[in-house]
């Protein structure tokens, strides 16, 4: 996507884009999560006095209106936003899936109400781990396969014309890489003899390919747009969220590393979306010729009085009556410092012209990916270089308590464990939903 053809094509991304946006929404709707995810914002935003900005919030399925103003690229951002929400609702439900057929329970769910009776909490832990342990060479696998077809593209067309794909030796390639330990682990540790990592890739493959591609699209909708446009978007760039960052540049290139990327449009909240570094790499480089990356600033502003982070949980259009209330709340007087920053950024989403106090000296950021220098754009629009002691230790660009954490504590995999138990049950409705629909016994 360039310039030229947002602007040709403009009519009819508007339509494509907003009818997407319409679809994911309605589906987190029908899955049961948007509610889930409106009730822990409310919840969050309670000590903020933000219930009624909340509650005053645009149900996007029932107002196509409210897509209208936005531009192409606004629709881009909330697209890649709702996509990455429904992709891990996805992820949820394949892992459901794997389950019930790795511990052979599938009949259980059709014919009992309690399908999770005789597994034990230890073995579904234990699945857990296998999931999470398949992650690894699934991903192996899929760069592997994506890789050899752009290489040789007409080995993967039949007869017909038609895309066919034999995996078998890709499959093997893998297998001989982890088996030994994987089959020896999980046969250990459930009580099997008949674990067989080749099978376990090929079904497990079958369930999370679409969804690493969808992961991987994420990042090419959100990005194609935003890197071409972001110089019209009062902020967006990295969340910069340790004060080592500049020196890690290499050790984030070789690993391929996650970092989280921040916009700033006129929806209810900033949108913040973890990308790969090469992804923003290319991109960046890709589209203007520049390694220079923009800074996102203000991302402190999102954390409560405790000093944790907000993630924003529902994000929409803003609506005029919480333009009015945010307006109302960010010249208040008397506000504690983080109250201040937290609305006037947010009133900032509606009103680029209404600049955050905080925020002065440092619009303009950029990280340079091939050295790890900062530079800022004066008014000329040239980049000056900027020492880093002198912005070090400013909150609004600095972030440490964005940093993630990837570690698998005991309760991350407590709530994989419930979560997993409850999208199995939530098989067991869909079935019973199915039959009744159909007026089938099972």
């Amino acid at each position: 996507i360039i310039r030229s053809d947002i602007k040709y094509f403009e009519k009819e991304l508007k339509s494509e884009l907003s009818d997407s946006l319409i679809q994911l929404i309605t589906q987190s709707k029908e899955s049961g999560y948007y509610d889930k995810y409106k009730d822990s914002e409310s919840k969050k935003l309670k000590q903020f006095d933000l219930e009624s900005y909340i509650n005053n919030s645009i149900e996007l399925t029932s107002r196509q209106d409210a897509l209208d103003s936005l531009s192409v690229t606004e629709l881009f951002i909330l697209n890649s936003f709702w996509q990455n929400r429904v992709t891990k609702e996805m992820t949820n439900y394949y892992r459901a899936l794997f389950t019930l057929f790795d511990l052979d329970i599938v009949d259980k769910v059709l014919q009992t109400d309690d399908p999770l009776s005789d597994v034990d909490d230890d073995t579904l832990r234990n699945e857990l781990l296998k999931i999470r342990f398949l992650n690894i060479p699934t991903k192996d696998f899929f760069k592997k396969v994506t890789k050899y077809m752009k290489r040789k593209p007409e080995n993967f067309i039949n007869k017909d014309g038609k895309l066919s794909i034999n995996t078998d030796d890709f499959v093997e390639k893998i297998g001989n890489k982890y088996e030994r330990y994987y089959n020896e682990f999980f046969n250990r540790n459930l009580n099997r003899d008949d674990t067989d990592l080749r099978n376990d890739i090929k079904y497990y493959s079958f369930l999370a390919l679409p969804i690493i591609a969808s992961y991987q699209l994420k990042s090419d909708v959100l990005l194609a747009p935003v890197s071409t446009q972001f110089e019209k978007i009062a902020n967006s760039g990295i969340v910069i969220d340790d004060p080592n960052f500049a020196d890690k540049i290499e050790e984030y290139k070789r690993n391929n590393s996650l970092l989280l990327f921040g916009i700033d449009g006129k929806f209810s909240f900033p949108t913040f979306i973890h990308m790969r570094y090469r992804d923003l790499e290319r991109f960046y480089f890709g589209y203007n010729q520049s390694e220079k990356v923009p800074v996102y600033i203000g991302h402190n502003d999102f954390k409560n009085h405790y000093g944790e982070r907000i993630a924003p949980q529902v994000i929409t259009p803003m609506s005029y009556k919480q333009t009015e209330i945010i307006k109302k709340l960010s010249r208040k007087k008397g506000l504690r410092e983080g109250d201040k920053h937290l609305y006037q950024h947010l009133y900032y989403l509606a009103n680029n012209n209404a600049h955050p106090d905080h925020f002065n000296g440092v619009e303009g950021l950029h990280i340079d990916f091939s050295d790890g220098k900062f530079y800022q754009k004066d008014k000329n629009g040239n980049f000056v270089h900027i020492d880093i002691n002198d912005i070090i230790d400013n909150p609004t660009v600095f972030s440490p308590i964005a940093t993630p954490n990837y570690s698998r504590t005991q309760n991350n995999i407590k709530y994989d464990f419930t979560d997993i138990k409850r999208h199995i049950i939530s098989i067991r409705e869909e079935a019973d939903k199915r039959a009744s629909d159909d007026d089938i016994d099972i």
